[in-house]
């Protein structure tokens, strides 16, 4: 009888730690993560941004500036950039969502979106895909993926110094 009560002791104490780890009671778990931003994007050298010099053709980078709403973040600003590709392929880039209170995202991406028609005005569509690298504040931790989809403006005028007006849709899950 005695060693039926240790026994169940034993299994009561091994039951409760189990319950009561860190794996078990971290805050981290999957959440949606969605939002629209609306800004600029940007074509320069690198230098011009606080950005090294892109050594490849065509020599620039495409920084986006953007504001909007998060999930999980409320009112938020949005900095992007990737070296400007020199045609149809695939850009890589970093960004960095900064909420109201200071708080950041970092995001990585791969995006795609047809070469510009020269001369010719246009809303461009582009698709691509984030992922979550951590952060700051309460998203230290951050990690998280999704999609994005984005339609920028093109006046024609590939030597334009104008930035194209945007809007772009980020989709996914945040884990923090």
């Amino acid at each position: 009888m005695k060693a039926k009560r240790v026994l169940l002791i034993l299994l009561v104490c091994a039951l409760a730690l189990l319950i009561l780890s860190p794996a078990a009671t971290a805050k981290s778990h999957e959440r949606p993560f969605k939002g629209v931003l609306t800004g600029e994007a940007h074509f320069g050298p690198g230098p011009a941004f606080g950005l090294p010099d892109n050594p490849n053709p065509p020599f620039m980078y495409t920084v986006t500036f953007a504001g909007g709403e998060m999930s999980h973040m409320g009112r938020c600003d949005w900095f992007a950039h990737h070296p400007t590709p020199p045609g149809d392929v695939t850009a890589y880039g970093s960004s960095v969502l900064t909420a109201a209170n200071g708080d950041q995202i970092f995001v990585d991406y791969s995006s795609y979106a047809p070469y510009p028609v020269p001369g010719v005005p246009s809303t461009i569509h582009g698709t691509g895909e984030f992922s979550i690298t951590g952060g700051t504040g309460r998203f230290h931790d951050a990690s998280g993926s999704g999609e994005i989809d984005f339609d920028v403006e093109f006046s024609g005028d590939m030597m334009s110094p104008d930035p194209w007006p945007g809007v772009w849709y980020l989709t996914g899950t945040i884990s923090y």
